[in-house]
């Protein structure tokens, strides 16, 4: 990989992890030295870690031999867990597993927010099924999913689907637009959090506290972020109750500073 070029994330996908997060990862995981070439895990086996990348570069590659192709290279810092469960990715696996996988897209081309080589292989396999500008309206079922309503977003047609299961691939991008100009968003509509809060030019909000932002506190003292939402944080499930759980510690911190009561 030593001439190879780190490839951009992909809306959070892949954070890149600050000094203190990956000191975290590190006093819990284990360091795993590797040379050119070695291969962490391959398709089709099952991913019981996550992994970060420490020095050098670490490439994801489709396909053998002459039809081999990189598809992504992420370098130090890179947060690498849960590869397989993006939505290109998630159709082409569920797909060796299942007689049919419907593919719902919102938008009108695949390609948009894909790699070529990922729509190539979802194109060619018969077991999938895309559905494009269609949006999932309905899930149906007693004791558990046996069905859900799509729409056609241009038409307004509907069909309902056969299915065993639902898998939803969203929250790539904060829906923020109504907080901006009341908290400190960063670029991408993400809030910011911590020191980065307290460097966003809104240190007005706290002149009356003798301290900074903390780690989940925003812009606005009191007002807390976790999950996806939040400018840096690591955009999985499990992170995500993680920093759920620490605010409402945070929170608690916050009122007994304030002299305001838990229960109002």
């Amino acid at each position: 990989m030593s001439t190879a070029t780190e490839t951009p994330d992909l809306d959070g996908a892949f954070p890149r992890l600050t000094d203190s997060q990956i000191a975290v990862f590190a006093a819990r995981g284990e360091r795993r030295p590797v040379q050119a070439a070695d291969v962490l895990f391959r398709a089709g086996e099952p991913v019981g870690h996550f992994f970060v990348v420490l020095a050098g570069l670490v490439a994801i590659i489709d396909g053998a031999g002459p039809d081999e192709g990189v598809v992504r290279v992420h370098g130090p810092g890179r947060f690498l867990g849960e590869i397989g469960l993006l939505e290109g990715q998630a159709a082409v696996f569920l797909a060796a597993q299942s007689p049919h996988v419907y593919l719902v897209v919102q938008g009108e081309d695949l390609s948009k927010d894909m790699s070529r080589y990922l729509v190539d292989r979802i194109e060619s396999d018969p077991r999938i099924e895309v559905l494009l500008n269609t949006e999932v309206r309905a899930a149906e079922g007693d004791k558990a999913i046996a069905s859900v309503v799509v729409e056609d977003n241009r038409t307004g047609e509907q069909r309902t689907l056969p299915v065993g299961a639902l898998f939803v691939f969203i929250g790539a991008k904060p829906g923020t637009e109504w907080l901006a100009g009341t908290l400190a968003l960063d670029d991408r509509g993400a809030v910011l959090t911590g020191h980065a809060a307290a460097d966003s030019g809104r240190a007005r909000h706290w002149r009356h506290l003798a301290r900074e932002p903390y780690v989940l506190e925003t812009s606005r003292p009191g007002v807390f972020a976790a999950g996806d939402v939040r400018s840096g944080s690591i955009k999985r499930v499990a992170s995500a109750v993680g920093e759920g759980s620490m605010s409402v510690r945070l929170v608690h911190e916050y009122l007994r500073e304030t002299g305001a009561s838990a229960d109002r």
